[in-house]
């Protein structure tokens, strides 16, 4: 992390929690899950009054600012930033760091969608840049995942017969999982492609932020394969959507609405589509085949 990086987050110990707790204002804490105010890694609320102020599984974390034309907000990322061990911008992304005050470690893409007064600010700060030819095989977000090392399980060159071994690490132990914003919104081909790698890069156990909506990759070979429902600091009655993002999917869901065991999810499926929690003290999803993407509204009851 450059000197600049490291001055904007003073004060951040990384071996302990690595977001300071910021309460969702006004907000009565459910009675099945104590207040926010002990409670480590909470977000930002995405709406005053309402209980939202999710929480980032624990343990040590990398940061991905996308380059949505949709962007999060700058009170996001700012605050995202602040627990990172490394912050990474594809392309525009560096934008959105800048307007959060938030100097990234690398700046990553053919930086066709980035002013050249933010390259330079980007360059002054101390930011490194790997800048690639406008023609090429893979999107921003796509270089900057090839470049923290995701090699994708789907997209294994078959002349060479290599494949990476894959072994499932426990996110928060060891290996920093990966948080990504400012990637959902937008064009829709680019928000597919954007689904497409996050199901191509389940072994870091991606989780996705955005002011309205938090979710995560589920796989039942390698990264995470479940999640307790509580630990996000869900509540009675928060939204969950389960999308299986390729053939093959089955889950056990508990403390839903619709709960099931072996429950299957055929490609892009509506079938676990807007669930919702009726015994946060029960609720979880677990896969037991293929990959999945839990998707928690923020904001929605």
């Amino acid at each position: 992390m450059n000197e600049a990086a490291r001055a904007s987050r003073e004060g951040v110990d990384e071996s302990t929690s690595p977001l300071p707790v910021i309460p969702p204002p006004a907000a009565k804490p459910h009675p099945s899950y104590p207040s926010r105010s002990s409670v480590p890694n909470a977000l930002p609320s995405a709406s005053a009054g309402v209980d939202d102020a999710l929480i980032l599984p624990a343990g040590p974390y990398r940061l991905l600012v996308s380059g949505s034309p949709e962007r999060a907000s700058a009170q996001l990322v700012a605050h995202l930033a602040k627990g990172a061990r490394e912050v990474i911008a594809a392309d525009a992304g560096a934008q959105t760091c800048r307007d959060a005050g938030v100097i990234p470690d690398v700046v990553v893409g053919d930086l066709d969608s980035l002013a050249s007064e933010a390259i330079v600010w980007c360059r002054d700060a101390g930011a490194r840049q790997q800048a690639y030819p406008w023609e090429k095989d893979e999107s921003d977000l796509g270089l900057a995942l090839r470049m923290l090392g995701q090699t994708s399980r789907m997209q294994d060159d078959p002349t060479t017969g290599s494949a990476p071994v894959l072994t499932r690490a426990a996110p928060g132990v060891g290996t920093p999982f990966l948080v990504i914003t400012s990637a959902l919104g937008g064009r829709l081909d680019h928000l597919l492609a954007t689904v497409g790698s996050l199901a191509c890069t389940s072994h870091l156990a991606p989780v996705i932020v955005e002011d309205g909506c938090l979710a995560l990759v589920l796989d039942a070979e390698v990264g995470r394969s479940s999640i307790e429902l509580s630990h996000l600091g869900c509540v009675e009655s928060a939204t969950v959507s389960v999308i299986a993002l390729g053939e093959g999917a089955r889950i056990c869901a508990e403390g839903l609405r619709w709960e099931g065991d072996g429950l299957f999810l055929s490609a892009l499926s509506d079938r676990g589509l807007s669930n919702y929690i009726v015994d946060p003290a029960r609720a979880r999803i677990e896969v037991l085949s293929g990959t999945v993407l839990v998707i928690i509204p923020r904001g929605v009851r």
